[in-house]
């Protein structure tokens, strides 16, 4: 087992945060809200085929659709972001977006 996979608790929920980008400026607000609620989390870049058996759902948790709905259907990169979608659920896998909304105005 890889030193890393030793060192990870997964006797708790663990989010994975996908990105097109390692070194996205946004990361650094990502990590930091997740160390304030002392949330563990993994950064995934997907560059082929989801090749872990186990791994049969993937639940996407995002404030976007309530504040840029336009991402997942006409904005620039919104084909890129629905092929994602369209290369997940046929591997196979169960997808799902969960719109995280905080405010009544959202």
């Amino acid at each position: 087992m890889r030193q890393w996979a030793q060192q990870l608790d997964i006797s708790k929920p663990v989010s994975l945060v996908f990105v097109d980008d390692f070194l996205d400026p946004r990361l650094s607000q990502i990590n930091q809200e997740f160390s304030q609620q002392k949330r563990p989390w993994i950064l995934v870049k997907l560059t082929g085929k989801l090749k872990v058996k186990s791994l049969q759902n993937i639940r996407f948790g995002t404030k976007a659709l309530a504040f840029w709905p336009h991402r997942f259907v006409s904005d620039k990169g919104s084909e890129q972001l629905l092929g994602l979608f369209r290369k997940i659920i046929s591997s196979g896998k169960h997808t799902a977006i969960m719109a995280h909304i905080t405010h009544p105005r959202e």
